[in-house]
């Protein structure tokens, strides 16, 4: 964010485009009409703009980033007005869940922040989301099975994850997952990660 400043280039999003395409497929996974969705690093909160503007209406929004100028930068943006409540925090997921503990969410979405993780955090952050939230998690991350055309693409600072291994890795913490990889031709992967109550599951 040093060299972009509070903008969209320092979300890491190549442009927009992809930015929505990934919106729509997390969201497809698991719907967040009627739902407390927790934004997990939500950058200038561009999920719940798309969220407004797509008519899926969470019952509250709460978007967490650790810098605090993003954080700023959304506050100003929610201005115009949403349909559901939004409110933004600012803390380092990777360090602190709490804030996300008290908040109580139904469904935490990852979306591009787990990219400048190592994988062994990424899995940690995605399992901390995961027994917090009520219903599940759903996020995010460059495959390393993508098309070949990807196959020599700098993609720093941004690093893949192996694919394999975070289907097998969210497959153990429960058996309801779906997992998403041709929206844009491998170079992305989406995986939904869903708690069922004992009742529904018989």
């Amino acid at each position: 964010m040093a060299t972009h400043g509070p903008g969209f280039e320092a979300t890491l999003w190549r442009n927009p485009l992809a930015q929505t395409l990934r919106f729509e497929v997390a969201c497809g996974l698991i719907p967040v009409t009627g739902l407390r969705v927790a934004d997990l690093g939500c950058g200038m909160g561009d999920l719940a703009g798309w969220l407004h503007s797509s008519g899926m209406q969470p019952a509250a929004y709460f978007g967490i980033d650790a810098l605090p100028d993003m954080v700023h930068a959304a506050e100003a943006r929610s201005e115009v007005g949403h349909e559901f409540h939004v409110q933004f925090a600012v803390a380092d997921i990777t360090d602190d869940v709490s804030v996300l503990r008290d908040w109580s969410p139904d469904v935490c979405v990852i979306s591009g922040s787990l990219n400048t993780m190592t994988q062994a955090q990424a899995m940690k952050v995605v399992a901390e989301a995961f027994d917090i939230s009520k219903g599940g998690v759903v996020f995010n991350f460059l495959s390393d099975m993508p098309h070949p055309r990807f196959e020599n693409q700098d993609t720093s600072p941004a690093s893949r994850f192996s694919t394999i291994d975070f289907l097998q890795w969210s497959l153990k913490k429960t058996p309801w997952v779906q997992f998403r990889q041709d929206y844009i031709d491998g170079h992305d992967a989406t995986i939904a990660m869903k708690k069922v109550n004992a009742e529904e599951a018989c």
